[in-house]
């Protein structure tokens, strides 16, 4: 079954000099089953193949820095375990924000190296005359 996932918005930066160092990481995760992830992404040198791989697709300015980043899947896999390992590479203050199959939305942000989960919150705003 699982949990669907829609990407709704983001602002995502990677320098072109830290894409080697994002694929070297990934590429140390320890060998295991991940959700929703291609079984063969250890084997990867290239940073686009790798984020396929994981189910996202990355975007680069014309200096080669990644400017973008958006969800190629349907359903919530091991995005944390992604995210968590290319944190200290994220320009501090980036985000992607999702909405869940039952209308949750969250951010995933970046900041000092680490990844964080930031929960939205509805608020109604004054009653004004139509």
């Amino acid at each position: 079954m699982g949990y669907y996932i829609e990407q709704r918005g983001t602002r995502f930066f990677v320098l072109a000099e830290d894409k080697p160092k994002i694929v070297k990481v990934l590429r140390s995760l320890p060998h295991r089953r991940y959700d929703w992830v291609d079984d063969n992404f250890h084997q990867l040198t290239d940073i686009h193949e790798m984020g396929q791989a994981w189910r996202w697709q990355f975007d680069t300015d014309n200096d080669g820095n990644i400017n973008d980043i958006w969800f190629q899947g349907q359903k919530l896999g091991d995005e944390e375990t992604f995210f968590k390992t290319i944190a200290p590479f994220v320009r501090d203050s980036s985000f992607i924000e999702m909405e869940g199959d039952d209308d949750e939305r969250w951010r995933w942000v970046f900041k000092n190296g680490q990844l964080y989960e930031q929960d939205s919150k509805l608020v109604w705003g004054e009653l004004r005359i139509a």
